[in-house]
């Protein structure tokens, strides 16, 4: 495949300036936030729900378990980012997403309707992707050069915040409703995820590439069809696209059924979520170490130790299945941990890099669903397999299986001498 991109990069004058770098550092730290409380909030903070929600209602776990995937239904909105960013711009696109996801769970703090549960729980997903599609663009723009390393900045608030509201979260739950830390963490999302990134990010839709008349790809591009267009006859994003179903199909399959997997070890129940919760400290760090390496090693060297962490992180969870051992539970949760913070970092640049800045916009997006519906499905399958077999061991042999593919389609779709940052 040659190494080319789908379109030559047209983004607005960069000033080289103490004012512009200080507004990038804020625009980063603004994504942070939103992050911290968006996805912590949302998803880790919601996973603790599930057998609080259980025990109020009396509803089945199937029934409560079902509320957190349907987090994950608002997947094809993603396929529209391209359109939403150029149209409204990324600072309305994500207040969008925050103040729908804020809303909606101040509104399932007052309901006891499951039906009305789940409609909420995919407004907030819908909330998310909102927020999602907005990063790698506002990043590009203030970081064009240092790319992976702000993006790991900006996504390493996820993680953190999985981290932290989590604990928070647990520890606040055994001694107030339920209801009322909903209500706290939604003022949360609207103060800290909402409140910093209206103050600093511009109100530009000029943040968005724009196509011009000296790109090699057509004038007829800067139409939204023509540019999906060129985006779906590219080898190169449908290369990066299995990749990337065969990396998070290990990351969702995993860490969905990490604890149960843990305890059906002899681990307690408290052993269980120290590993949870770890991992989500070493997806921070992996984060920010694989974002730092991106800037300075070529994308393929990246991509050769990102999944090397991911398939030993697999192979040390086989070992722990079957032995019990300590040590290898450890090796799992920093190695898998790592991986996860880094796939993002990965696939990411690889992507910027093969489609260019302009289809870039669009390419996310639509990259993006593909994650997320990979996000809904992984974990189902490795259940599936659980069911037949009685055991993970199947399910952890297919995992690690896909994460060599990852790895091998990753290697064979990244350039040997190009640096994530460029």
């Amino acid at each position: 495949m040659a190494d080319a991109h789908l379109g030559e990069d047209t983004l607005p004058t960069v000033v080289s300036s103490p004012s512009t770098l200080s507004r990038g550092r804020a625009v980063l730290g603004a994504l942070f936030l939103s992050g911290f409380m968006l996805f912590g909030g949302g998803l880790y903070y919601f996973v603790l729900l599930v057998p609080v929600l259980t025990k109020t209602f009396h509803w089945s776990r199937a029934a409560t378990g079902g509320l957190v995937s349907t987090f994950w239904l608002a997947a094809p909105i993603a396929l529209l980012g391209g359109v939403l960013l150029r149209r409204f711009g990324p600072r309305t696109v994500l207040a969008t997403g925050v103040i729908i996801e804020a809303t909606c769970l101040l509104a399932f703090s007052m309901t006891s309707s499951l039906a009305v549960m789940y409609f909420l729980r995919a407004l907030m997903g819908l909330g998310k992707v909102l927020y999602a599609v907005t990063i790698p663009i506002l990043v590009a723009r203030w970081f064009r050069h240092r790319f992976a390393l702000g993006c790991a900045v900006a996504w390493s608030g996820w993680h953190v915040g999985g981290l932290v509201l989590s604990w928070l979260g647990g520890v606040l739950l055994e001694h107030y409703s339920w209801r009322a830390i909903s209500v706290m963490v939604a003022v949360g999302m609207f103060v800290v995820g909402l409140v910093p990134a209206l103050l600093v990010i511009p109100r530009d839709r000029k943040l968005v590439p724009q196509v011009s008349s000296g790109e090699a790809v057509s004038k007829a591009a800067s139409n939204d069809l023509s540019i999906y267009r060129q985006l779906f006859t590219s080898a190169f994003f449908w290369v990066i696209v299995a990749g990337t179903v065969c990396c998070w199909f290990v990351y969702s399959g995993t860490l969905a059924h990490q604890a149960a997997l843990v305890e059906e070890a002899g681990i307690t129940a408290r052993w269980a979520s120290w590993a949870l919760g770890s991992t989500a400290a070493f997806a921070a760090l992996g984060t920010l170490g694989l974002g730092w390496l991106a800037d300075r090693w070529s994308l393929a060297a990246v991509g050769i130790l990102e999944h090397a962490l991911l398939a030993s992180g697999i192979v040390s969870l086989l070992v722990f299945a079957h032995t019990g051992s300590g040590a290898a539970l450890v090796l799992h949760v920093v190695c898998f941990g790592a991986a996860i913070g880094g796939c993002d970092i990965f696939w990411t640049t690889l992507l910027k890099h093969r489609v260019g800045e302009t289809t870039f916009s669009y390419g996310y997006g639509v990259w993006y669903f593909f994650v997320v519906l990979t996000l809904l499905i992984a974990p189902v399958v490795a259940g599936h397999l659980y069911d037949l077999s009685g055991s993970y061991t199947t399910a952890i042999l297919l995992l690690l299986a896909a994460a060599v593919a990852a790895g091998v389609i990753g290697f064979a779709a990244s350039p040997r001498a190009t640096r994530g940052g460029t």
